[in-house]
């Protein structure tokens, strides 16, 4: 019964707002595990002594190992990218190991907008600064998120400089799509007034995890209000 228990606690800390292809309701521990390793690689295997401080954390609800994590980040430093099991990861991870209460307050399973917790924020803004550039160059093969995302989660103050510049340049072309342009800049603009001229000179682990999933969460905005768009285009010529 514990067990049983303690099964179902790894699973509500597992669970996050997915892209809609994504059925997935409970993360198997298998695919959580593979996280943590290049999948693309015919020899690169999950660390048995890290499985087995997985499932031990697992079933007896404690915290998850360290070695998890730090595998993961590994990964998201070499990817680029926070895919949605990645992303339910970090929040489970830090559910059990945080005593921050402002990071307590976003690891939730969908994005907390009122959050004014300064990492997280950062993430948003990451995001938003990407969508900046998508729009304003489409088709555009390498983004900022391929050149600057992990710099830019481990020194702030080094990278969002350049980032709030390149958004200016992006802004005064002439887009596509001027009422996309109006919400991008109205969404900048609110974020940047949450951090003013605080950018951090440097990031922690635990940060670094907020970030990210600020980053995970504000992209999953943007594929729904996609999404909705065109289920809506759709509907109108049927």
């Amino acid at each position: 019964g514990a067990f049983a228990r303690n099964i179902d606690r790894h699973y509500r800390d597992t669970a996050i707002r997915r892209p809609v292809y994504d059925s997935t309701t409970f993360l198997p521990t298998w695919r959580l595990l593979n996280q943590t390793i290049r999948t693309q690689s015919k020899t690169a295997k999950v660390s048995p002594q890290m499985a087995g401080a997985v499932m031990k954390a697992i079933l007896e609800d404690t915290p998850y190992p360290m070695t998890l994590i730090n595998a993961v980040e590994r990964r998201i430093n070499a990817e680029h990218d926070i895919s949605p099991d990645k992303a339910a990861i970090i929040k489970a991870y830090y559910l059990r190991a945080t005593t921050n209460a402002q990071f307590k307050e976003v690891l939730r399973m969908d994005i907390n907008e009122e959050s004014g917790y300064l990492p997280y924020v950062l993430g948003r803004m990451f995001s938003i600064y990407e969508q900046i550039q998508l729009a304003a160059i489409p088709g555009i093969n390498t983004t900022i998120k391929d050149k600057y995302f992990t710099s830019a989660s481990t020194t702030p103050a080094r990278i969002f400089p350049i980032l709030g510049d390149l958004a200016a340049k992006h802004m005064r072309k002439t887009w596509k799509s001027e009422g996309l342009k109006v919400k991008l800049d109205k969404a900048l603009g609110e974020l940047t007034g949450r951090v003013g001229d605080r950018y951090p000179s440097r990031l922690s682990l635990e940060e670094r995890g907020a970030f990210q999933l600020g980053y995970y969460f504000e992209n999953q905005k943007r594929f729904d209000k996609a999404n909705k768009n065109n289920n809506e285009q759709g509907e109108n010529n049927d």
